[in-house]
This record gives structure tokens, sequence and C-alpha cells, in this order.
């Protein structure tokens, strides 16, 4: 079945619903992705109680996917809204606003470095992506649509690649912690991509290294991390320059060589 992909309106009007008859929180930004947020930040709690060593390595999806159904028969809640069930959690006292409150600061510079991958990518104004935090915890249903994407979980993996290459750029090295669901992507469907290389002639032109990607990995678009994959395949000394397509001509040894 074809997801529903939400309007800018219906966005709005289900904001306006999920924040009304809530004096107890205090709704200063009053963004409908602070609920989305609370709600993934319980998921994560809730996994771990029940022994989920992977939680924070998880997309809300796919905790909501596994835990939801039992949180909702808790709650008596019979709307798979997120922001429904949050403030439920909330009602019931369970989740308060602190849980969004005291998260870290997001570092200016990874927000602006990330908006600027995306918004590149994606062709959109960057001035559509300055609500969101950035720091993994953004509803992912507003940001598809802030992107005009047509996918919640491509959206969720661009998200969390623009955060870890942002964050690497700047020297930041606890990006992979924070983005590690993504980063096990990227290391799989690299994995994939330098087997086929392998099992074919052994080597690949930096021409067709982005056809190849496309071909490994149908989440994470190859402008977003295309200078980890020529640095990688450097490094395994797969890289070289070719006339004829067939005959290796040169060695690439230095990303530099090729841009």
């Amino acid at each position: 079945m074809k997801k529903h992909i939400p309007t800018y309106n219906e966005f709005v009007n289900e904001a306006k619903y999920a924040l009304k008859d809530f004096p107890i929180v205090d709704w200063q930004r009053k963004q409908f992705d602070t609920l989305n947020a609370m709600y993934y930040a319980y998921l994560i709690d809730y996994a771990k109680s029940k022994g989920d060593k992977d939680a924070e390595k998880k997309t809300v999806w796919q905790l909501s996917d596994k835990y939801g159904k039992e949180i909702m028969s808790k709650l008596d809640v019979k709307s798979k809204d997120h922001a429904d069930i949050a403030k439920a959690l909330i009602k019931a006292g369970i989740i308060k606003e602190s849980v969004v409150n005291e998260s870290k600061e997001v570092d200016p510079r990874v927000k602006k470095e990330a908006i600027s991958r995306l918004s590149d990518f994606f062709r959109v104004n960057p001035n559509a992506l300055t609500k969101f935090r950035f720091d993994g915890t953004d509803d992912v249903r507003a940001l598809t649509a802030a992107l005009n994407s047509t996918s919640y979980e491509g959206t969720d993996a661009y998200y969390k690649v623009a955060i870890q290459m942002a964050k690497k750029d700047l020297g930041i090295h606890e990006a992979v912690e924070v983005n590690e669901g993504a980063v096990k992507a990227f290391e799989m469907d690299y994995k994939d991509m330098e087997t086929s290389i392998k099992r074919g002639i052994g080597w690949i032109d930096p021409e067709y290294v982005a056809d190849t990607w496309e071909n490994s990995s149908d989440t994470i678009d190859f402008e977003l991390v295309k200078d980890e994959i020529y640095n990688r395949l450097i490094k395994a000394g797969l890289l070289w320059t070719t006339e004829d397509g067939e005959t290796k001509d040169k060695r690439i040894t230095n990303i530099n060589q090729i841009k």
C-alpha cells in the first residue's frame, strides 16, 4: 500500500490539534516535531528496558513497528499518530518536557553544514530547514515534507548521513556515535560495492563510481558520501584510470587527482 505523504496544510492542522489543551507543557517553540521527538526518545528508553541493545541505532519507525502496539495498549490509545501517543504519555505522567529540553545543544556549524548538504541535494530553500534541530531527533515526516521527498526511509537516511558528514568535515568525532544507524547502512552498501568491483575486473575507473554506488545503495545518495567512497577505493587500490575501458592505465593515489 502506497504511503500518503501529508500536505503542508495537513501538517499544520495536525500540529494545531496535537498542541491544544496542553498547558502543562511550555510550548515556547510550538513546533509539531517536539511531540514526535519526545515519543522517539521514549521509544529508545522503552526498547532499552526490553533489552534491545541496538535501540539507539534504530529509526523511530523501526522502534514504533516493534513496540508501538504494546505502548498504545498500555495507554489505551487508539491513534497510531506519534504526537497523540506522546500526548498520552505526558498526561499519564510517564514523560515530561525535560525529555526534549535536556538534550545537548546542537553545534550551529553542524546544523548549517547539514542544511547546506540537504538543501543542495533536494534543491529546496535552506530557510525551509532552519526550524529543524539536526541532532538526530527531528520528525522525519515533517522533514520529508520540507524536502519535498517521497520516502520517509530515504529522508531518514539522507538526514543522518548529512549530519555525520557535516561533523566529519568539521572534525567532530562523535558523529559515528550519534548516527550509528546510518553509518551501519553505509558500511553494508560500501561492502557490497567493493565486493562487486573485486568480482568484476578487480578495479574501477572514477567515471563509473557513481553508477556503481547507485546499484549498491538505494537509500544513501552518492553526492552525500562520494568523498568517503573515493578515499576508501583509493586505500583499497581499486581506483584506476583507463583509456579504453578495459585496461588499467594509472592508479589513483589521491582524491585530488579526480577533482
